[in-house]
């Protein structure tokens, strides 16, 4: 790629909208305040772009609800609060990155599945990590990569037939043909949303093999779990990489393949495998409701 592809590239995070302001009103809420429930009520109440999909979604198929749901409130009893703030989340970016193609809906339930496992293994891990915070860390991890889709579709394809099989090969990969790596670029979109210093700094390392050398303390831990998050979740983007597809592993292959990937500190593996499981299921009615799953995903 040229230099002046390389800047169109980089010129165009500068013309990115900004994030709307609920984000930052919904990651401010705290999941154990008594007032949780209440706070999201309210939150959704004042955005009646967001109430209007909300009552949608508690209204489609994938919810399951046999009443007719006709309030916020009695929306977010169905869906849950944890689950509206990531809705709200999702809906918010979305409107950044409109999904068209499948192949760019894969880049999107791949984004899904790697910010629900993530906040997953942090609740299991249960030593006080943030579990919205990894979500959200999850969600934009490979935001660099809708940037490249939107404005190199043909350099990223190129890029995804390479033939990379770790972390560090596909960033090589990306800076040979685009110039410019997804997580640097991941990281101006972040700086140019205004989003925490630390978010910034994470989606610059986010692929680093010693991230938790790079990012102090809890930055580190939870960006270890995005990248055990990221693993687990490969399948949504690309099947034709050497990588192993946790979703085909079974039992005793599972606990071995999360060992293997999970940190040393991380104490409660036993049961990691099943929250990942039930974290993937997740993302994918979320991702459903929102019509961000490839055409045939979850069919079979």
């Amino acid at each position: 790629m040229t230099p002046e592809a390389r800047a169109h590239l980089l010129g165009r995070v500068e013309t990115l909208p900004v994030l709307p302001h609920v984000v930052a009103r919904a990651l401010q809420l705290d999941p154990a305040a008594e007032t949780y429930f209440d706070d999201v009520v309210a939150l959704i109440e004042s955005e009646p772009n967001y109430a209007v999909r909300l009552v949608a979604a508690a209204n489609s198929v994938v919810a399951r609800g046999v009443t007719p749901i006709t309030r916020i409130r009695d929306a977010v009893v169905r869906l849950g609060a944890r689950e509206v703030c990531s809705l709200v989340v999702s809906l918010s970016v979305v409107r950044v990155f409109v999904p068209r193609a499948d192949w760019e809906k894969g880049l999107w339930l791949h984004a899904l599945e790697a910010g629900h496992v993530a906040r997953a293994l942090a609740r299991h891990h249960g030593s006080g990590l943030d579990g919205e915070r990894a979500f959200l860390s999850g969600l934009l991890h490979d935001v660099g990569r809708f940037i490249m889709f939107d404005a190199a579709p043909e350099s990223l394809k190129e890029v995804d037939e390479a033939s990379w099989v770790t972390p560090a090969s596909l960033l090589e990969a990306e800076r040979a043909i685009c110039g410019v790596d997804h997580a640097a670029l991941g990281a101006e979109v972040a700086a140019r949303w205004g989003l925490p210093t630390e978010l910034v700094e994470f989606l610059r390392h986010h692929h680093s093999p010693e991230v938790e050398g790079v990012l102090p303390g809890v930055d580190g831990r939870v960006a270890r779990l995005v990248q055990v998050a990221d693993a687990s979740a490969f399948s949504a983007v690309s099947t034709r990489h050497q990588l192993v597809q946790f979703r085909a592993l079974r039992g005793p292959d599972a606990e071995v393949f999360l060992r293997n990937k999970l940190p040393s500190w991380f104490s409660k593996t036993p049961g990691a495998a099943q929250a990942i499981m039930e974290a993937l299921t997740r993302a994918d009615t979320l991702a459903r409701t929102l019509g961000l799953a490839p055409l045939g995903h979850g069919t079979k």
